[in-house]
C-alpha cells in the first residue's frame, strides 16, 4: 500500500476488484491528509475482474445481479469511485487476442451506466479457470486490451470458488501480485468454499498457503458478494485512521488513549543442552542450562526451573525436541507426557531460581543448578531408558501471556557395558599364524569398567580366570578372576587388586610382556587335525548340515569351497566330527552341544572341532560346545564373531548370553553379545563366557596317545661342563 503522503500528491486514485467463478479480486487505496478517522474523498478506482468458466454456470446470474447492485443507492453509490472489469477463463476464448473479454474500462458507480450494465449481461460460462489469465496474462505476457485498465489500480481483490485449473497457473499469477504489489498495488483475495480451498488463493495474494492476512469468504450462492465489494472498496478506498497505540481500534474511538509506560519488550528463551548420549553404571550425564534474552533490554525477575522427565525404553522421545523455536509456551508436565504417549514420569528437579537475565546469553552456574548439572544413574533405571532434562522459565517476556515457556528436551539414554569371561584358561593377544606378516604392536587388550554406587557398591568388568598376556597394553579385563562377582568399592583406578595374573615387563603398566612380534606363532592345530585323515563325507553341494543321533560317523567332514551353516547338533558318547572348511565360512546357526555326563571311560567324550577361514554364530544361539579354529589364509580370515549382527547395536540385537565350551584361536575375536550387565545382583552378568573345559584336555590327551613310545633304557651321569 501507498504511504499517504504520496496519496495526497494524486489527483485520482485506483482500484482494482478481480471477482469471478474462480476469481474475484478488488483493491483501493488509503490517503489521509489530517489525524481525524476518515480521510477526504478522492476519485479512486476499482476493477472488477469475473471468472466466467463453467463451474460458475449456475451461480452466474447471481453474480451479475450482484455487482449491477454496487450501482445503485445501498451500494457503493459513490461518484468519486469508479468502477470497471474484465473476465476470463481457460475456454475458447483463451487464444483469442482480449481473452478477457467481456471487459469494460472505468465508470462512475453514482448510478448506473448503461453500456457497462450490457457488457455484464453478455458473460457466459464455460471452460476452465486460469489464474494467470485472471490477472490479464498468457504466458508471461500481459494482455494490451485491459493493460491501461491494471495498470491504473491501486488494489486488486481475487475472489474465486475453487482451485487454479491448471494448479500451475497459481505461480506466474503469484509472480503478477507481486508485481503489482511492488508498484504500490494492494491485492485483497475471497474464496467461496472451505478453508481447504482457501489455500490456493491464500499463496497468490500472501505468498504463503497458511497466510489469510488480505483474504477472505464470500457465501456459496453469492448472495453477500455486493456487500463483500462494497465492504473492502471502501475501506481502501475510505480507510479510517488506526488508533497509534491499539491497532485493533480506530483514533476516534473513546478507548484510543495513550497507554500508561509499560516494560521494556524482552524475550527469554530456555536451552538445555545434554554433553553426553548414553551413560551407564555410575557415569554421571553431564547437562548445560541457559537462558537466551533474545531482546536489548533486561528481563524482570524471572523464576525458572528445572523438570525430570524419564522415558520407558522403546519409547521415542523426538517429539520433546521441539522444532523451529526449540521452545513451547503454556505447556506442563501433563502435556510432555502426551508427547511420550504417556510412558515415562514428569517431576519437578529440585533446581529452581529467580533472577534478571540480561540481553544475550546467561549460563546457570552448578551452584544454582545444583544436582541437575550432573546426574548419576540410577541403579533401578532399565537399559533404554531415557533420561531427559527441561528447563522452563514463567512469564518469558515483559507481557502477561505467555504464563510460562518450556525448552527442548535434552536427552541421555541409559545404556550398559556388556562383559566377557574366560574360564578355565587364559587370553593371550599378538601372536600370528605361520606366514602371516604380522605387527603385533596394536596389539592391546582394553576392556570398560562399570561401577555402581549405592546398596550395590562394586566396579564390574570382563574378566579371565587365569593369565592374561599381551605385547601392548593391558587395561579394563582382569586377570586371576580379580573382578568375578564385582570388586567391592569403586577400584576402576586400582588396576593391581584385579591384575594379579596380568603379566607384565614394564614399570607402572599392565601388559607390554614382550617386544613387537615376540609372542610367536600361533600352533598350526588345523594341519594336525586334518593330516593324515581321509573324509568321511565331502559337502561340497551342501548349504548346511547338522550333527546328531547316532548315525554320525566320526571323522573329518570337508568342504573345500564356499561356506556353510551348521544347524542344531548335539553328539553322542564317543563322536568326534572336524568340520573343514578351509575358503569359507561356517555359521552356527542352532546350538552345538555334547550327550551330558555319564561317561565309563575318556574314549567315550564327545568333541567337535570347527575349522574354517571365518566362524559365525547367530544370535540365537546360546551354547557351542566345540573347538573355534579360525584360519588365517593369507590374511583374508581368521575370524570368529559372536553373533552376525554388526555396529551398531542395542539391547535388543545379540541379547542372548553365549557360552562357548571348547579352545578358541583366531585372528580377531569379535564380541558382540548385548546380554547380561543387569542391574542389582545381575550386574555381573557377562554377554559371553569362554570356557576351556577338562574334557577338551582330556579328549586331547586320548587323541595324542599313540601306541609308538620312546623308553629310556638306561642313563649316565655326567659331570657339569662350564
Amino acid at each position: 500500500m501507498r504511504l499517504s503522503s504520496l496519496r495526497m500528491k494524486m489527483t485520482w486514485l485506483p482500484v482494482v476488484i478481480l471477482v469471478g467463478l474462480f476469481a474475484v479480486s478488488i483493491a483501493g487505496l488509503l490517503t489521509s491528509s489530517s489525524a481525524s478517522a476518515q480521510v477526504q474523498r478522492i476519485e479512486c478506482r476499482a476493477v472488477i475482474v469475473l471468472d466466467r468458466s463453467g463451474s460458475v454456470a449456475g451461480q452466474m446470474a447471481t453474480m451479475k445481479a450482484q455487482v449491477k447492485l454496487l450501482f445503485d443507492v445501498g451500494g457503493i453509490y459513490d461518484d468519486h469511485i469508479k468502477l470497471a472489469f474484465w473476465s476470463f477463463a481457460n475456454d475458447f476464448m483463451s487464444s483469442k487476442p482480449n481473452y478477457n473479454s467481456p471487459n469494460h474500462d472505468y465508470v462512475s458507480s453514482f448510478g448506473h451506466n448503461t453500456s457497462f450494465d450490457a457488457s455484464i449481461d453478455s458473460l457466459r460460462a464455460s471452460g476452465g479457470t486460469n489464474y494467470e489469465h485472471a490477472f490479464a496474462h498468457r504466458n508471461g505476457e500481459q494482455n494490451p486490451y485491459v493493460a491501461e485498465t491494471a495498470n491504473s489500480a491501486d488494489v486488486i481483490v481475487f475472489v474465486t470458488d475453487g482451485a487454479p485449473n491448471p494448479d500451475s497457473s497459481k505461480h506466474p499469477a503469484r509472480e503478477i501480485v507481486l508485481r503489482h504489489k511492488a508498484r504500490g498495488t494492494d491485492v485483497i483475495g475471497g474464496i467461496v468454499g472451505t478453508n481447504t480451498a482457501k489455500r490456493p488463493l491464500n499463496y497468490v495474494i500472501n505468498g504463503s498457503e497458511t497466510n489469510a492476512t488480505d483474504t477472505f469468504f464470500i457465501r456459496s450462492n453469492y448472495s453477500d458478494l455486493s456487500d463483500k465489494l462494497k465492504e473492502w472498496i471502501e475501506a481502501k478506498c475510505y480507510p479510517k485512521i488506526m488508533c497509534q497505540w491499539n491497532s485493533d481500534i480506530y483514533a476516534d474511538d473513546p478507548r484510543c488513549k495513550e497507554p500508561e509506560p509499560v516494560a521494556l519488550p524482552y524475550a527469554l528463551k530456555p536451552i538445555v543442552e545434554a554433553h553426553n548420549t548414553v551413560i551407564s553404571g555410575s557415569d554421571s550425564a553431564s547437562f548445560g542450562y541457559k537462558i537466551e534474552n533474545l531482546e536489548r533490554n533486561d528481563s524482570k525477575p524471572t523464576t525458572w526451573s528445572v523438570k525430570r522427565v524419564l522415558v520407558d525404553r522403546g519409547q521415542a522421545v523426538d517429539r520433546l525436541q521441539f522444532g523451529g523455536s526449540g521452545y513451547q509456551d503454556e505447556y506442563s508436565c501433563a502435556k510432555l507426557l502426551a508427547l511420550v504417549s504417556g510412558n515415562g514420569t514428569c517431576e519437578d528437579a529440585g533446581a529452581s531460581g529467580n533472577r534478571v537475565f540480561k540481553s544475550g546469553v546467561s549460563t546457570l552456574s552448578a551452584a544454582e543448578l545444583g544436582p541437575v548439572s550432573t546426574t548419576a544413574v540410577d541403579d533401578d533405571w532399565e537399559v533404554g531408558t531415557k533420561l531427559c532434562y527441561v528447563l522452563t522459565v514463567e512469564k518469558p517476556t515483559e507481557k502477561d501471556s505467555p504464563s510460562n515457556r518450556y525448552s527442548s528436551a535434552a536427552c541421555v539414554i541409559v545404556g550398559k557395558r556388556p562383559t566377557f569371561q574366560v574360564h578355565g584358561g587364559d587370553v593371550v593377544v599378538g601372536r600370528h599364524f605361520a606366514g602371516d606378516d604380522m605387527n603385533s604392536a596394536a596389539a592391546n587388550i582394553r576392556g570398560s569398567l562399570t561401577a555402581k554406587t549405592g546398596s550395590i557398591n562394586k566396579t564390574f568388568g570382563s574378566w579371565v580366570e587365569y593369565g592374561v598376556f599381551a605385547p601392548g597394553v593391558v587395561g579394563g579385563v582382569a586377570s586371576a578372576s580379580g573382578l568375578e562377582g564385582g570388586a567391592n568399592g569403586n577400584v576402576t583406578s586400582n588396576q593391581e587388586f584385579w591384575s594379579t595374573l596380568t603379566f607384565a615387563n614394564t614399570d607402572g603398566e599392565y601388559g607390554k610382556y614382550t617386544r613387537e612380534n615376540g609372542m610367536g606363532a600361533v600352533a598350526n592345530t588345523a594341519e594336525y587335525f586334518i593330516r593324515g585323515r581321509t573324509p568321511v563325507a565331502t559337502l561340497e553341494d551342501r548349504p548346511s548340515i547338522a550333527f546328531n543321533g547316532g548315525g554320525v560317523t566320526s571323522g573329518l567332514y570337508t568342504k573345500t569351497n564356499g561356506s556353510i551353516t551348521l544347524e542344531q547338533s548335539s553328539l553322542e558318547k564317543g563322536k568326534m566330527v572336524i568340520l573343514y572348511v578351509p575358503n569359507g565360512t561356517v555359521t552356527i546357526a542352532g546350538n552345538v552341544t555334547y550327550q551330558p555326563g555319564g561317561y565309563g571311560s575318556i574314549a567315550e567324550l564327545s568333541q567337535m572341532i570347527i575349522i574354517a577361514r571365518n566362524i559365525t554364530i547367530n544370535g540365537n544361539v546360546s551354547r557351542v560346545d566345540s573347538w573355534l579354529l579360525a584360519q588365517d589364509d593369507e590374511q583374508r580370515g581368521g575370524t570368529v564373531a559372536t553373533c552376525d549382527a554388526t555396529p551398531p547395536l542395542s539391547s535388543e540385537v545379540c541379547g542372548t548370553p553365549l557360552v562357548v565350551n571348547g579352545p578358541v584361536v583366531a585372528k580377531d575375536v569379535l564380541l558382540r553379545r548385548t546380554a547380561g550387565a543387569g542391574a542389582g545382583e545381575a550386574s555381573g552378568d557377562p554377554a559371553e563366557i569362554f570356557n576351556l573345559r577338562a574334557d577338551a584336555y582330556l579328549w586331547g590327551y586320548n587323541e595324542g596317545r599313540s601306541a609308538l613310545r620312546a623308553e629310556t633304557t638306561h642313563t649316565i651321569e655326567l659331570p657339569p661342563h662350564f
